[in-house]
């Protein structure tokens, strides 16, 4: 009898690959990955906050942190949908030093975050974050604070997608789109990619929803400014991701390469000078509306 050998590496992708099919229907943890881990909270930084809960359509409490700049009025709301893994008490890291500089930074966890009741599914997910951010608009809008939708990484795809399906757009001042992606399943084969092979990554991409993806709406973004920023060499989601995005998009936009960038850290918790950029253009933005608040339709 003719032995037969199969290179070892092979069965093992392949193993890997069925197991990865028959788990695709609950498949939530390749893209929500929570941790229960309590990190750091603002006051340990000499930030004040406050914890606050929002209640979602299905009765989940939706837990999220309100923290405060020094001056009695913020000059504008940052709301931050954060990425994948972790939760709030790590992610907000990443811009709570613009609290230092005037902005109020508002940052939730996700529904199976941490203290936040549900699990984590795209639609419920979805729904909470429409919800969430016209709640916090209407409430910015009679304080008549401009407000800066953050998303970042998958946080990024959460954000668009929502607010290119609100009702009532206005008092939103720019979202920013930061290493993100416009389909679900083109970075989900992504991924795969980097653990098994042609045409396996292709396959596997079949399984995988397309669902509430950024592409499908975001041209809905088109009165409100976007800023897409992506590293170039970021491993995570592919700096190509950032520039398809940005195609899809209509004006008013801007797209900002962070050359020689990874994944969502070109901020350096406000120390970089890139940073400091982004704090100028904000600011020029901010100006610019209270001038005119036509100014983004007569300039483009």
């Amino acid at each position: 009898m003719k032995k037969l050998n199969f290179p070892f590496h092979y069965f093992s992708k392949t193993i890997l690959f069925f197991f990865l099919l028959i788990h695709l229907e609950s498949c939530a943890s390749l893209f929500y990955q929570p941790t229960n881990q309590k990190y750091w909270k603002p006051d340990t930084f000499g930030f004040q906050y406050k914890e606050e809960i929002f209640k979602t359509f299905d009765g989940e409490s939706i837990r999220y942190w309100r923290i405060f700049p020094k001056d009695s009025k913020p000059k504008g709301v940052v709301l931050q949908f954060h990425g994948n893994g972790e939760n709030r008490t790590s992610h907000f890291m990443s811009l709570v030093w613009m609290v230092n500089y005037g902005y109020e930074l508002v940052t939730l966890d996700y529904r199976g975050y941490l203290d936040s009741t549900g699990v984590p599914e795209r639609e419920t997910i979805h729904k909470d974050s429409v919800d969430f951010i016209s709640i916090e608009l209407e409430y910015s809008n009679k304080r008549n604070i401009p407000m800066i939708i953050y998303g970042q990484s998958l946080g990024g795809a959460i954000a668009l997608r929502a607010t290119s399906e609100l009702k009532n757009k206005s008092g939103i001042l720019l979202v920013v789109a930061d290493g993100t992606f416009a389909s679900y399943r083109k970075v989900f084969r992504q991924i795969v990619r980097k653990i098994l092979f042609f045409p396996i990554d292709w396959i596997a991409g079949i399984f995988m929803s397309d669902s509430l993806s950024p592409h499908e709406t975001i041209s809905a973004l088109s009165a409100i400014p976007l800023l897409v920023i992506h590293g170039t060499e970021d491993e995570i989601v592919p700096y190509q991701n950032g520039i398809e995005l940005f195609g899809l998009a209509g004006e008013p936009k801007w797209f900002w390469e962070v050359r020689g960038g990874g994944h969502v850290n070109w901020m350096n918790l406000g120390a970089s000078k890139d940073s400091k950029n982004f704090l100028s253009f904000l600011d020029n933005l901010i100006e610019k509306s209270k001038l005119n608040p036509d100014f983004f339709r007569q300039i483009f």
